[in-house]
């Protein structure tokens, strides 16, 4: 366990955090959105 309370299988499993049940709603709610405001545009969403 880390000084701030989290276990090493949370930390661990970040990378996967659609995949893994350690992470709330709440929790995965953050790295959704990151992951959607750095996304690129796609052809269907870039207008020129």
């Amino acid at each position: 366990m880390t000084r701030d309370g989290e276990t090493d299988e949370r930390l661990h499993a970040v990378a996967a955090w659609r995949e893994n049940p350690y992470f709330t709603g709440a929790e995965r709610a953050a790295p959704a959105l990151a992951e959607h405001a750095t996304r690129p545009p796609t052809a269907a969403t870039w207008r020129s």
